[in-house]
């Protein structure tokens, strides 16, 4: 058993009495700042992982008599506590007017954070039952969102209520279930768990590496095709040879030259006559 007078006497406290102490202390504060949480920001829902940017919230009657919204904040990831609803432009195709002279689209969007007599202090809500009335929300740019608090009409009006998130083309990224609850303040928290840091510096060009090995010779390729045949050519002849009546002529007179002399006059003259 524990001595709590000795056990609080600084000079007397063991570690182990310190670790129970601070345990203690954390349960209490876990206990109080979810007790005072609950307070400023009301119902938590839970968590939601969404991987994708929203640009669009779109509030949907359902199954509720009205659809009615005193208010709408919208945080995202890189300004967690900047409300950046006010900034942006609210839609909605009809209105309820009737004797409700502050109730309009754009003041669900003002910045006063309360839940609100709408009647009074403004807000929106739905001219009629049909189930297919909306309030949309465009952020004017696609955002990582943290967190969207919804507050309530002061008679908790919320049940059967759902919302939407869209991408920047307005395709459904995530629908919320019905409400349930009558909280006059509502908290949907999200977590991105696919943002994607800034890019680093682009690093030193590494060195180069060795040259690879030669690689296998190439297929051969298909034969050409044949080519025009050429233009015919022109036969040019040359006589090697005289005529062989030319020849016959020089090889007689050749002969007669060279007939070997005689004395005889009968050879002289026939040789005379020859030439003759």
């Amino acid at each position: 058993m524990f001595n709590i007078k000795k056990m609080f006497n600084i000079k007397n406290i063991k570690s182990y009495h310190w670790l129970f102490v601070l345990a203690l202390i954390l349960l209490v504060g876990l206990a109080l700042g979810g007790f005072f949480k609950r307070l400023v920001e009301g119902f938590d829902n839970p968590v939601v992982l969404l991987d994708k940017k929203v640009r669009y919230i779109t509030f949907h009657q359902g199954t509720a008599d009205y659809l009615q919204i005193s208010q709408l904040a919208v945080y995202t990831a890189d300004k967690p506590t900047v409300n950046i609803a006010p900034n942006g432009i609210a839609t909605a195709p009809n209105i309820y007017t009737q004797d409700k002279v502050n109730v309009s689209i754009i003041s669900a969007i003002d910045g006063t954070l309360e839940a609100r007599n709408i009647d009074v202090r403004g807000g929106y809500q739905s001219a009629n039952k049909n189930l297919n009335n909306y309030w949309k929300l465009d952020l004017g740019k696609a955002e990582y969102l943290s967190k969207i608090v919804y507050y309530n009409h002061v008679n908790g009006r919320a049940i059967g209520t759902f919302f939407t998130l869209e991408d920047e083309m307005g395709k459904t990224v995530w629908t919320s279930p019905k409400i349930e609850s009558d909280d006059m303040i509502q908290t949907w928290l999200f977590i991105q768990v696919t943002m994607k840091g800034e890019r680093g510096e682009k690093g030193e060009r590494g060195e180069k590496g060795e040259r690879g090995e030669r690689g296998p010779a190439g297929m051969q390729g298909p034969a050409g095709m044949q080519g025009p045949a050429g233009t015919s050519g022109i036969i040019i002849g040359m006589a090697k040879y005289p005529p062989d009546n030319d020849r016959n002529r020089n090889k007689n007179n050749i002969n007669k030259r060279i007939r070997p002399h005689n004395s005889n006059e009968d050879d002289d003259e026939d040789c005379i006559d020859e030439e003759e």
